[in-house]
């Protein structure tokens, strides 16, 4: 009975120790779970994405591995979900989803440095990011990084205000699985050094009294051991595969290899492009963020500016290396929260929240206008009805916060164009952040997509041959497939027939059911006659066609998804044998 009673009062304590801001916060991890893990099998698996998820497949098949570990942690904590949920495409970019998940969560723990404002904002903004998303949805190592990152970030500071050795233990599980996890993590890591060395020759001091000078030599072996153990467990499949401790070593040579002396002047600038692209609220607010961060002089805003400004350098030095882009929005964010909670904490006059739903209907009302404008000017340039009220919605907007900075208080004026101003965006980059991962991820005309990105017709090429396989063989996966074109793509997706070869030619006695080769190889040289259909394999170029400007297209793709870009097909021939289906010729 006692015991009953004291569990009682826990479960009540706990509960009254629960608060609104809590409440909140859950929210948003559920608004970034719903995003990050629904429809995670929809679009194929890029040839990157496929490279991994066949050596996870490769590992638990009979036979050597020929297919190279690209991120241990990714390949050791997959290795492990996979005999319980099987092989597919989901399951492949479930665990990267779950880091994701975990990343938004994080800045809940620095609270007390941003302020419970700005841990919402900056966990919202992570939540709704369109890079962030989209690396979270994506088979490797990349979301692992970052969130081994941020983590760092986290526990490094968290010790320092506290003290508490756990969080110094924390510090190297996070350097233990981030140095298993992808180059990516060197970037942030070293960039993270220059921002708190920075601070320590500059200052401000983002800690007073650095914690670390009280420690003693057991708090550093205990650390050490605990990041240790941490590193060999997710880099060697629990000490299971002991090859993944040489692709961890070439995790930190590929980083080293990414730095250039010269190169293309595009090819330096893409990072960055697709920062503008898809962070836009970070792109625009940048230089702002940077000189009211260096005005407030405050350690952890200032802290947070160096780690800016240092990863840009890094981007220009690691030419043209795309991913970088992403780790822009741990810092930008950061700010965004910083600059929010400076302005909103404490008491909230009415005014302010009644100019902030004002100017977020002007601006949704510009927004509108503007974009509807884009859409008409290439079929009627003469209409420019949208263009004046969209204009007329800006000047009322502006006579507004004049008239509010003016009679009442100045910041009043500044809460509401700044929470207006996230609203918006919010809005944009979360639909945006949605068509990219969940439609466009494979689509070439989007900044961020690598070439060659895989062709949906690749998962029809699969479905046709397993039910050519059902009715020659009476078994989903008994067909006998020779393909002229090995890569990891095709490889990924033909797993499951036991009998699929690969092979540069075909040979001259060749009776396989079905034969795979390139479009230009349209006939087979065989005894047997085939039936063949092309298929597309991957979206590889872009063929600009004459229309409007350049910028004009690129507004109505980012906001219509329309395009005048035609999408060229790396196409393959499905050669069928003819006994095993009726039809005519090719």
């Amino acid at each position: 009975m006692l015991d009953q009673e004291i569990q009682a009062q826990q479960a009540s304590s706990w509960l009254a120790r629960v608060t609104v801001a809590d409440g909140l916060f859950a929210l948003v991890l559920v608004l970034t779970a719903v995003h990050r893990l629904t429809n995670l099998g929809h679009l194929p698996l890029s040839p990157q994405e496929a490279e991994s998820a066949l050596s996870i497949w490769q590992w638990w098949q009979p036979g050597n591995m020929t297919t190279a570990i690209a991120s241990p942690a990714y390949f050791s904590l997959t290795s492990l979900l996979t005999p319980l949920a099987g092989f597919s495409d989901g399951v492949m970019r479930l665990i990267p989803a779950l880091f994701g998940v975990g990343l938004v969560a994080l800045p809940w723990f620095l609270r007390e440095r941003l302020g419970v404002i700005g841990s919402l904002v900056m966990g919202l903004f992570l939540a709704a990011s369109p890079l962030q998303n989209v690396v979270a949805r994506m088979a490797g190592g990349e979301a692992i990084a970052l969130f081994a990152l941020l983590l760092t970030a986290v526990a490094w500071i968290r010790f320092q205000d506290s003290a508490d050795r756990r969080w110094f233990n924390t510090l190297f599980v996070a350097l233990g699985l981030g140095a298993a996890s992808a180059p990516l993590f060197y970037s942030g890591l070293l960039t993270l050094v220059i921002a708190l060395w920075l601070q320590q020759v500059i200052g401000p001091q983002l800690v007073e009294d650095n914690r670390v000078n009280g420690l003693e030599r057991t708090d550093w072996r205990r650390a050490g051991l605990i990041g240790l153990s941490t590193f060999l467990a997710v880099s060697t499949l629990f000490l299971w595969n002991l090859g993944g401790l040489g692709a961890a070593a070439r995790i930190l040579g590929e980083w080293l290899t990414q730095f250039r002396i010269q190169t293309e002047l595009a090819i330096m600038l893409n990072p960055i492009l697709v920062f503008g692209r898809y962070e836009l609220l970070l792109f625009i607010l940048g230089t702002l963020l940077l000189a009211w961060a260096i005005w407030r002089n405050e350690g952890t805003a200032v802290f947070a500016a160096f780690w800016f400004v240092a990863l840009f350098i890094i981007i220009l030095l690691q030419h043209g290396q795309t991913n970088n882009a992403v780790l822009l929005t741990l810092p930008g964010y950061f700010l965004i929260g910083l600059l929010t909670n400076a302005l909103w904490a404490g008491r909230q006059e009415p005014v302010a929240f009644a100019l902030t739903g004002g100017l977020i209907f002007l601006g949704a009302l510009i927004w509108v206008n503007v974009a509807r404008y884009g859409r008409v000017i290439t079929t009627t340039p003469e209409q420019l009805g949208h263009f004046w009220l969209a204009l007329l919605a800006l000047v009322l907007a502006l006579v507004a916060i004049y008239f509010v900075a003016s009679g009442w208080h100045t910041n009043i004026a500044w809460q509401a164009m700044l929470m207006s101003l996230l609203a918006l965006f919010f809005f944009y980059q979360w639909g945006t952040s949605w068509w990219l991962s969940h439609e466009a991820a494979n689509d070439p005309r989007e900044r961020w997509v690598s070439l060659p990105a895989t062709d949906d017709d690749v998962r029809v090429l699969t479905n046709i041959l397993r039910e050519i396989s059902r009715q020659a063989t009476n078994s989903d996966f008994d067909l006998a497939i020779f393909s002229t074109i090995d890569i990891p793509v095709l490889r990924w997706y033909l797993r499951d027939y036991k009998q699929a070869q690969f092979g540069n030619t075909i040979p001259a006695n060749a009776a396989h059911e079905a034969i795979i080769s390139p479009a230009e190889q349209t006939e087979l040289a065989l005894n047997s006659p085939y039936l063949g259909t092309d298929f597309g394999l991957a979206r590889v170029s872009l063929q600009p066609q004459p229309g409007p400007s350049a910028a004009l297209d690129a507004l109505r793709w980012w906001l219509f998804h329309e395009s005048t870009t035609i999408v060229n097909q790396e196409q393959v021939i499905l050669w069928i044998r003819s006994d095993l289906t009726a039809g005519g010729n090719r």
